[in-house]
C-alpha cells in the first residue's frame, strides 16, 4: 500500500456503509478520479477492501 491509500483507509470508519466511489476516494485523498480508481482496484485485488454484491430482487 502506498502512503495515500493508508491515509484514506485510516480516515474511513471501521464499518463503512454505502458506496465507496472514486469521487469519494478522490475527495478524501485529494487526487484524480483515475488515481482513485487505481487505488481502489489495487486494494480490492489485495483483499484490503471487499465488495458486497447485491442480488436483484424479482
Amino acid at each position: 500500500m502506498n502512503e495515500r491509500q493508508i491515509k484514506v483507509l485510516n480516515r474511513l470508519p471501521d464499518r463503512f456503509e454505502g458506496k465507496l466511489t472514486t469521487s469519494k476516494w478522490a475527495a478524501l485523498a485529494k487526487c484524480s478520479q483515475d488515481t482513485a480508481l487505481r487505488d481502489i482496484t489495487e486494494l480490492l485485488l489485495h483483499d484490503v477492501l471487499t465488495t458486497q454484491n447485491k442480488v436483484p430482487q424479482g
